[in-house]
């Protein structure tokens, strides 16, 4: 009766790596009016491109981890 056998090893460093590097090429901004979920003004395709990346919501949730934090600590201080 055969047995099975499991092998282990180390994934690729390159799993690793952050941010990835490389992510594809986004799709264009979708144009004004051609569908009812469309934008009603034009998007330029950098800054559509820009606000996609990755460390746009990290960041977001960084500024917004430190200000709640700060703000908390402010209340309690105030006795709020």
């Amino acid at each position: 009766m055969a047995s099975a056998t499991v092998h282990f090893s180390h994934p690729s460093p390159s799993l690793f790596t952050f941010p990835p590097n490389n992510d594809p090429q986004t799709l264009p901004p979708p144009i004004p009016g051609s569908t009812l979920s469309a934008p009603p003004f034009a998007i330029d395709p950098s800054w559509y491109n820009a606000a996609l990346d990755v460390r746009v919501p990290i960041t977001i949730a960084a500024v917004y981890a430190v200000t709640v934090t700060l703000i908390n600590q402010i209340n309690r201080r105030a006795g709020k």
